[in-house]
C-alpha cells in the first residue's frame, strides 16, 4: 500500500491492485502508467523465466523483475521498483502463470 504525507511515500510490500497474468504467447500489460512493481506470487509452475519490463505497452526496455524458470506455485518475489512508464511482462507461451502485485 503506498501512502503520501508532505512529499514521502511509504509503501508496503503488498501493492494496491493485482493482475492475473496467464500462460500466453503475448506480451501482458499490467499497467500503462508510471507505478511500482510490488510483487508477484507464481499460481502455476513456470518452465521458462518471466522478464518484467518497465514499459507502458511492449515487453521491452528497462528489466524491473525476472523470475526463474524454476519457480513453483506458490513462491512470491518481492521486488519494490519504481516503474517510470508502466508495467509489462514479457511473453509467457507455455510457461506458467503469475499474479502481480503493484500500485
Amino acid at each position: 500500500m503506498s501512502k503520501s504525507t508532505q512529499g514521502v511515500t511509504t509503501v508496503t510490500q503488498g501493492g494496491e491492485n493485482t493482475f492475473p497474468a496467464a500462460a500466453f504467447g503475448g506480451v501482458q500489460v499490467v499497467k500503462n502508467a508510471p507505478g511500482i512493481l510490488c510483487s508477484v506470487l507464481v499460481t502455476t509452475s513456470l518452465s521458462a523465466i518471466v522478464t518484467i519490463f518497465d514499459n507502458a505497452s511492449a515487453g521491452s526496455g528497462t528489466v524491473i523483475g525476472y523470475i526463474p524458470a524454476t519457480a513453483v506455485a506458490g513462491n512470491i518475489f518481492v521486488f519494490n521498483m519504481p516503474a517510470n512508464l508502466g508495467i509489462t511482462i514479457g511473453a509467457l507461451a507455455n510457461t506458467g502463470a503469475v499474479t502481480v502485485s503493484y500500485i
